[in-house]
């Protein structure tokens, strides 16, 4: 099975998601065929791993991270070159944005995984208990179509 893991964090960076994708892609099982679906600075196309040049911006109060815009239709179109059966959704900024309009417009199946308590974080950094709250909200929405969320952490909230 072709299971496309689309995710904002590109490979040059070193942080928990990474770290488990690069696990789950050595040790995936014979019959799953994982690619982490991603945009960089500039593309990068190998069996596991593809990433589409998009324009990026630092993320405020983290600024060593960049959020990409996506080009959604040539997601789309690799997807479907592809023969994804099934998405994976590990981050719900633009890229997994991406991975919800490829899925419908694929009609398949999309799960997900919560690494980052996201809302917290944005809480903490801005100093905003609002903007911690707006994060919550906004979380629901993409972790809402799944039909499955994977999660290490001990559950406290629904995202």
């Amino acid at each position: 099975m072709n299971v496309a893991i689309f995710t904002d964090n590109d490979f040059n960076k070193v942080n928990g998601v990474t770290t488990t994708l690069r696990a789950v892609l050595e040790h995936a099982p014979p019959d799953i065929e994982p690619r982490i679906y991603t945009c960089e600075d500039r593309t990068v196309d190998r069996p596991d791993y593809l990433a589409l040049k998009a324009f990026g911006v630092g993320i405020p109060y983290y600024g060593e991270m960049k959020m990409y815009a996506p080009p959604f239709r040539r997601f789309l179109r690799r997807a479907a070159a592809d023969k994804i059966a099934l998405i994976h959704l590990t981050t719900p900024g633009p890229v997994g944005l991406a991975a919800m309009y490829v899925a419908a417009r694929l009609g398949i199946r999309i799960v997900g995984s919560f690494h980052t308590d996201l809302a917290e974080y944005t809480r903490v950094l801005s100093g905003s208990i609002r903007l911690g709250a707006l994060m919550q909200g906004y979380m629901r929405w993409p972790y809402g179509k799944c039909d499955r969320i994977l999660s290490p952490l001990k559950r406290r909230s629904t995202p």
